[in-house]
């Protein structure tokens, strides 16, 4: 059965699980109604815009500690060892927190592509818009998780080392 988007779209849920289609149409109907409705959009387009906040957050912190390395780093005359050593985890500890609050944004997004690629190929396949951004988040997401598999192995390194 192929029904166009704007009869999924003005279909209620309950009509379409009372219906006589298969398990998958019932299920496809449903997912495509979600991902499609305006309110689903509008969540995703929040998401968008604190994902762009916690990046410009993360590159602000990065340079702090980058340059309280480079001021502190060399000469322990300038700076005071213990509030230094304080000062550097806190900065550290916040940057990881918006690493991991980016990474699970992303998380959203991979999920988001998978389920239209899965319940709606065609219409998906059809726009290079979606194609281009799905290949954008997809890659960001894999340099992350590269990224942080990378820290992972430094730190089991470090903890070995001792």
């Amino acid at each position: 059965m192929s029904e166009n988007s704007s009869d999924v779209e003005s279909t209620p849920f309950l009509e379409i699980l009372k219906s006589d289609m298969s398990c998958w149409q019932k299920s496809s109907k449903v997912v495509n109604k979600l991902l499609h409705s305006h309110t689903t959009q509008a969540v995703l387009l929040f998401l968008v815009f604190v994902d762009c906040a916690v990046i410009a957050c993360e590159i602000v912190f990065d340079e702090k500690v980058k340059t309280h390395y480079d001021y502190c780093g060399t000469n322990s005359t300038l700076c005071q060892d213990e509030i230094d050593s304080q000062q550097t985890k806190k900065w550290k500890n916040i940057y990881k927190s918006l690493y991991y609050t980016s990474l699970a944004l992303l998380s959203v997004f991979v999920v988001e592509f998978i389920l239209k690629i899965l319940f709606s190929a065609k219409k998906f396949l059809k726009s290079w818009v979606h194609i281009f951004d799905a290949l954008i988040v997809i890659s960001s997401w894999t340099l992350m998780l590269i990224m942080l598999n990378k820290e992972w192995i430094q730190f089991e390194k470090s903890k070995s080392d001792k």
